[in-house]
């Protein structure tokens, strides 16, 4: 609970998934979170978790439907071949988790919240990130034993899951 409480649930965006902070994203998003966001609301019965896990289901089945077999990640997330088999197995994995979460739950209902404004100043990782009604902004700030600095912004989702696919990194 200390994790969520002090660091993850700043990250949640508007589609329910964790933002990436600094630009390490995998492929475009492939909502992997989802057992974890079911358990926190499930066994913990956290509002914002609740918000992430509805909004990250929606997402997930939104990209089997486009995916157009069923699969859970696709080609996106195969841009260098080999790996495509097993994200779509810790996908599939990760989702039964999520229902078997819902299927034994203590707080199979509650209060819902979404995301609201948060900053969040992480010195030890030299990570800066905000989330607004406007979308995220994160920045990995440059160290003396880091000479980079990478920067992520993903704007607010228009419709969520059919319009939230809009993130993308540009290295430096």
């Amino acid at each position: 609970m200390a994790v969520w409480t002090n660091n993850l649930n700043y990250l949640v965006m508007d589609n329910g998934d964790f933002a990436y902070p600094a630009s390490v994203d995998w492929a475009v998003r492939d909502f992997e979170h989802n057992s974890f966001m079911a358990w926190m609301a499930a066994h913990f019965n956290d509002p914002l978790a609740r918000y992430a896990d509805d909004k990250l289901a929606q997402c997930v089945r939104y990209h089997q439907i486009k995916n157009g077999d069923g699969t859970f990640v696709g080609t996106s997330a195969n841009p260098g071949g080999g790996i495509l088999f097993y994200r779509e197995a810790v996908e599939a994995r990760r989702t039964a988790i999520a229902w078997l979460h819902w299927a034994n739950a203590d707080y199979p209902t509650g209060t819902i919240t979404a995301p609201t404004n948060a900053l969040m100043n992480n010195t030890d990782v030299s990570v800066i990130h905000q989330r607004s009604a406007f979308g995220n902004f994160s920045v990995s700030y440059a160290t003396a034993s880091r000479n980079s600095i990478m920067a992520m912004i993903d704007a607010a989702s228009l419709n969520v899951p059919t319009n939230t696919f809009i993130a993308s990194r540009r290295p430096t």
